[in-house]
C-alpha cells in the first residue's frame, strides 16, 4: 500500500489533480471490487462527498501577478497549495476528513444538480458554500482573491465520492468511534469516478454565503469558435510559451515540456521589459542592466526558498509549463519571499504589441543575435487586417 506522500493529487507527470496517482491493474481491480461490494450492501458504510476548488488553471499571465501576494494558503510555486479542499459531511463529523493524504475542511455546503438524466442535457450543478469567514480562514482568503480571479470563472471543481470505511486511518473521528473503527478498511483507490466541472459564473455572494454555478467542459461559456481571433494590434501567444519562442533554449530543452517542439529558440533570452512596455535597461529600472550587449552573461536561476537575493538578481518560477522571470528590486529580497510579489520583484512581461515583439526579436535584440530566424518577428497578431 502506498504512503500518503505518494498522493497529494500528484499525477504521473507531476500535475496535481483529483483522484491520486495511477495504479496497477490488479490494485485497481481490487479497489473497484471493494467499492462495488460495499455499494451493493443493504446497509453500506456512510457515503461521503469531498470537494475541491482548483485555481491552478486560472493562475496564468496577469492573474499570476495580481494574486498570491503575501498569501499563506495559495502559492504558484507549490501547485498543491492552489487546491482548496472541503467536505459537507457535518452530520458525520465536524472535524477535517483525510483521504489520499489530503485534508478536507468541514464546511456546510449545499450541492445540487449533480443528477444525470437520459434527455441528453448535461448537468449544471450549483455549489452553495455557507460559512462565516472567521470559521474557515482558507475560505476567507479564497473570497478575497475572487475579484482578481474573475469570480473563479474557469476554476475546476471536483466532487469525489467514497465510503467512510475507505478513508485514511489518520482520521481522528474514526479512531474515537468504535463502530467506524471496526469497519475501517482504508483504501485510497476505492472511490467513484470524480465529477469534474468548471465554474461558469458566480450566481450569488454574501458575507456568509458563496454560490457557484458549474458547467461541464463542453458547455463552458468562455469556449470560443474559432479559438484564434484575427487581431491587428495584439499578439495572442502566451509570453515565453508556444508561438512566442522567446525562451532560453537550454532551459526549455532541460525542462522537456515539449511546448516549443522544433521551434528555433534563442540561446539567451533575458528579461527585457514590463507589461507596460518599459524596458528595464532604458528606463533605469535595473541598475547596470544591459541585455542588448551582455545577454550572454545574464543567467537566471530557479527561485529557491531560504535564499536571499541581491538587487538585480534574476529568478524564474514555472507555472503550467511556462517560465515567468523576475528581477529583484533595489534593496534585495529576503528569504522566503517568492515572486510574484510586486513590492520586491520586477516582472518580465510582454505588452503583446508589435513594438514589444521588436524589443525581443528586432535588430540588435537578444532574439535576433542568438537565434537564426531570418530577421522576422514571431508576432502572433495580424497587422494586415487593420482597416485603412
Amino acid at each position: 500500500m502506498p504512503t500518503n506522500s505518494e498522493f497529494k493529487n500528484q499525477g504521473p507527470n507531476g500535475d496535481f489533480r483529483a483522484g491520486g496517482t495511477r495504479v496497477s491493474k490488479s490494485q485497481a481491480r481490487t479497489s473497484n471490487e471493494n467499492l462495488i461490494n460495499e455499494a451493493s450492501k443493504l446497509q453500506p458504510s456512510t457515503l461521503i462527498q469531498l470537494f475541491e476548488i482548483d485555481i491552478s488553471e486560472i493562475l496564468i499571465g496577469d492573474k499570476l501577478e495580481k494574486t498570491l501576494k503575501d498569501n499563506e494558503f495559495f502559492n504558484a510555486n507549490i501547485p498543491s497549495n492552489n487546491i482548496f479542499r472541503f467536505h459537507n459531511n457535518v452530520t458525520l463529523t465536524n472535524t477535517n476528513i483525510i483521504f489520499q493524504g489530503n485534508t478536507y475542511v468541514a464546511m456546510p455546503i449545499e450541492a445540487t444538480g449533480y443528477e444525470t438524466n437520459s434527455k441528453g442535457q448535461a448537468a449544471t450543478p450549483k455549489l452553495g458554500l455557507a460559512v462565516k469567514d472567521d470559521g474557515v480562514p482558507e475560505f476567507k482568503q479564497l473570497k478575497s482573491l475572487m475579484r482578481d480571479l474573475e469570480d473563479l470563472i474557469g476554476a475546476k471543481i471536483t466532487r469525489i465520492r467514497t465510503f467512510v470505511k475507505f478513508l485514511d486511518s489518520a482520521n481522528s473521528f474514526i479512531e474515537t468511534n468504535k463502530k467506524l473503527l471496526n469497519e475501517s478498511e482504508p483504501d485510497p483507490y476505492a472511490f467513484f469516478a470524480p465529477d469534474i466541472y468548471f465554474v461558469d459564473r458566480k450566481s450569488n455572494e454574501t458575507s456568509t454565503r458563496l454560490e457557484l454555478e458549474l458547467a461541464s467542459f463542453i458547455n463552458y461559456e468562455k469556449i470560443k469558435l474559432p479559438q484564434r481571433i484575427l487581431n491587428s494590434k495584439r499578439c495572442p501567444w502566451t509570453y515565453r510559451g508556444e508561438g512566442c519562442c522567446y525562451e532560453y533554449k537550454s532551459t526549455a530543452d532541460s525542462q522537456g515540456f515539449g511546448i516549443h517542439d522544433d521551434a528555433t529558440l534563442p540561446t539567451y533570452a533575458p528579461p527585457m521589459a514590463t507589461e507596460a512596455g518599459q524596458e528595464f535597461s532604458k528606463e533605469n529600472l535595473v541598475k547596470d542592466y544591459d541585455p542588448y550587449n551582455n545577454a550572454d552573461t545574464i543567467t537566471p536561476t530557479l527561485w529557491a526558498q531560504n535564499k536571499q537575493y541581491q538587487a538585480g538578481s534574476i529568478v524564474y518560477i514555472t507555472v503550467k509549463n511556462i517560465n515567468y522571470y523576475f528581477i529583484a528590486k533595489t534593496g534585495g529580497v529576503d528569504k522566503n519571499v517568492p515572486p510574484p510579489n510586486l513590492k520586491f520583484w520586477l516582472a518580465d512581461q510582454c505588452a503583446k504589441t508589435l513594438e514589444a515583439c521588436n524589443v525581443r526579436w528586432g535588430q540588435g535584440s537578444p532574439g535576433a543575435r542568438f537565434a537564426a530566424r531570418n530577421d522576422y518577428l514571431p508576432f502572433g497578431g495580424f497587422p494586415g487586417v487593420k482597416r485603412q
